[in-house]
This record gives C-alpha cells, sequence and structure tokens, in this order.
C-alpha cells in the first residue's frame, strides 16, 4: 500500500529523487530547479511513499472552478502494474473532480492507462509553444502537422 501525500509535503521531498522517478517514467529529463518550481508553483502536488520511500509523484495546475490540468504523472517502473498508479489517480480524480474537467497531454505508450480512469481524447485540443517547441513535440509525438 502506498501512502500518498499532499501539497503539504513538499517542504521534504529530495527533488533528485522526483527528477529520478519523472525521467525513468519516460518523460524526459528535467533540471531539477525547473522541476521543484513546477511542482511548488503547482495548485495540487501528491507524492506517493512505500516504506517512507517515494516512488510516485503528480502534480495540477487548477482555477479549482472549471478546470485543471494534470501534468507529471509518474511511478517508478519497477513499481508499475501493481496498483499504484490506480491509487494515484483516484487520490487525483477525488481532488480534481470537484472542480470539473481534468485536461492531460499524455506519452503516447500511456493513453490507455489514463483512459481507464475516465480521460478521452479530445478533438478540438491545441497547444502553442514557440517554433521550436512545437517541433520538438511533433518529434515526440504529441501534435500532428496541420
Amino acid at each position: 500500500m502506498m501512502v500518498i501525500e499532499g501539497k503539504e509535503a513538499i517542504v521534504r521531498v529530495d527533488w533528485r529523487r522526483v527528477r529520478t522517478i519523472v525521467a525513468e517514467a519516460g518523460l524526459n529529463e528535467r533540471d531539477v530547479q525547473q522541476l521543484e518550481q513546477a511542482f511548488r508553483q503547482s495548485t495540487f502536488c501528491w507524492f506517493g511513499y512505500e516504506n517512507g520511500q517515494l516512488i510516485a509523484v503528480a502534480r495540477a495546475i487548477s482555477d479549482c472552478t472549471w478546470s485543471s490540468y494534470l501534468s507529471d504523472v509518474a511511478i517508478v517502473p519497477d513499481r508499475q502494474g501493481q496498483g499504484y498508479g490506480q491509487q494515484l489517480m483516484q487520490a487525483v480524480r477525488e481532488q480534481l473532480l470537484p472542480f470539473g474537467k481534468i485536461f492531460i497531454y499524455a506519452v503516447a505508450d500511456k493513453i490507455a492507462f489514463y483512459q481507464r480512469f475516465g480521460f478521452a481524447m479530445l478533438t478540438t485540443g491545441m497547444v502553442c509553444a514557440g517554433e521550436e517547441g512545437m517541433r520538438k513535440m511533433h518529434e515526440q509525438g504529441y501534435i500532428r502537422q496541420p
């Protein structure tokens, strides 16, 4: 069983461990300070611990009225497939759904995982990330060329 703590736990998080979890889960290498800033600036955070060791993370930005954007959902690979992702997503949904829609853009091989929790593909979703950002997102399979 994983113990999930919220944003209040941010004061004792090992950010190098978060970077490792995020990278090993396939979400790209991140600068530790930028990753910490992203979590600290998020409205909600979730940190999952098994026997005192951090094994899962997630964060969301929300207007706490109509919608939230879920990001950096990651579980260490050797704990995937053991119900920890389900436990994390249940906690996320319980906290965010009262505020309306939850948006996420997922790594291609994780789409089916999110669909198990009620997520559906958008037909009208769009993104703007500048020329270089758009090129990278296209290369990574996140966007289609018009």
